[in-house]
């Protein structure tokens, strides 16, 4: 694996907008809540147990700093595990039409989805992917994106799972998804996917 991910190496899967979002499910034991300033601290340890440093990206202040400066008002999302207060998992809904290898025409991202590894396997991760997804719903966004990488094979899992759909944007991403999909055994249907984001406008 590479110690950071080139923007070439990005998958994109996007939400077809006549899809219905699916429900927000909290599991038994867990609080969710929006961010607050007095988080940063916390929010960085949760992130940064995550293993997005080989992507290039670290939870610091200064790139927490730069981070919000994209979030939707209300769209930070956290989630405490009750007994405790820790913070668990998190997921923000942010403005990017500009993603780093593909434009999204009035774009809004679900990004940074991060559940620690001792309370994964527990639904968190689709309830924040969910969360994120609502708000930008919500907001109005004709173009719902998030990107991910090959070797992310649950959370591919989890998105194929919940309705979104790989988005074919050279000919070599198209047989990346394939890859993929005969890892996960998931039907390889290029011909329902979109080519473009614009297709979604």
């Amino acid at each position: 694996m590479p110690s950071f991910y080139l923007a070439t190496d990005l998958l994109y899967m996007v939400w077809p907008p006549a899809r219905t979002s699916p429900p927000v499910v909290m599991p038994p034991g867990y609080r969710l809540r929006l961010y607050r300033e007095e988080d940063a601290a916390a929010y960085c340890a949760l992130a940064n147990l995550d293993g997005w440093q080989d992507t290039g990206w670290r939870c610091s202040e200064r790139t927490l700093r730069d981070m919000l400066v994209r979030v939707l008002p209300r769209g930070f999302f956290l989630v405490e595990e009750i007994a405790t207060g820790a913070l668990v998992a998190t997921a923000t809904a942010r403005h990017r039409p500009n993603a780093d290898t593909y434009d999204f025409p009035f774009g809004g991202e679900i990004c940074l989805v991060f559940v620690h590894p001792e309370h994964r396997q527990r639904g968190l991760g689709r309830a924040m992917t969910a969360v994120a997804l609502h708000r930008l719903v919500e907001v109005g966004y004709p173009n719902i994106y998030l990107n991910t990488t090959e070797e992310r094979i649950p959370a591919l899992r989890l998105y194929f799972g919940m309705g979104f759909t790989p988005l074919l944007y050279t000919a070599d991403v198209t047989e990346r998804w394939r890859a993929v999909c005969v890892t996960l055994g998931q039907p390889f249907t290029p011909e329902l996917w979109p080519e473009q984001a614009e297709h979604w406008a």
